[in-house]
């Protein structure tokens, strides 16, 4: 088992929280959140990344991440590679 911190901007706000990886199996802990307010479209977007984040899932590498209905699109750039990671 490996758990580490996960850390980001949907739509409107940051978000903060921890993962927990077990095999091929992803888990997050509830993550908390700014709480600004924001167009309707990125806060429905907020909505659906919250309740994707709920529950395992099978974890696979890509360039995107799948989240039930919810696919991200990961920017290589946007990944910290720093020694001892």
């Amino acid at each position: 088992m490996d758990s580490g911190r996960v850390s980001g901007r949907v739509g409107v706000n940051r978000l903060h929280g921890s993962y927990t990886v077990t095999g091929d199996m992803l888990e997050f802990s509830p993550a908390a959140a700014t709480r600004m307010a924001g167009p309707p479209h990125l806060m429905d977007l907020e909505s659906r990344f919250h309740q994707a984040l709920q529950g395992e899932h099978t974890l696979r590498i890509e360039t995107r991440l799948v989240l039930g209905d919810l696919v991200l699109v990961l920017e290589p750039d946007a990944i910290d590679d720093q020694p001892g990671d």
